[in-house]
């Protein structure tokens, strides 16, 4: 846990166990650990928000946008979108 709360790691698409199996990350837990570490780090991806929203004005997450969504509200219905982050920027003085 990082000290400062308001830090966040957001989801990307490594994060799902379908792409890190594929890329190397499944081989290497297996190889250096066990593959139970492995699932005990996907259940941990699995609780990642994919989005957060700052000051309802900028929304930030891995990797942009589908072409097929049109509007806020199919983003909002997502699977992923369950855990979203809602925040307020902080100003600091310049």
């Amino acid at each position: 846990m990082h000290p400062r709360a308001d830090f966040f790691i957001l989801r990307g698409n490594h994060e799902c166990a379908g792409i890190n199996r594929i890329y190397g990350f499944y081989d290497e837990c297996r190889r250096r650990f066990s593959v139970k570490i492995w699932k005990q780090f996907c259940n941990t991806f699995n609780c990642l928000p994919c989005t957060a929203v700052i000051d309802d004005k900028i929304i930030c997450m891995h990797g942009g946008l589908s072409p097929e969504v049109s509007a806020p509200e199919e983003i909002w219905g997502c699977r992923g979108a369950r855990t979203m982050i809602y925040m307020r920027a902080q100003r600091t003085p310049v």
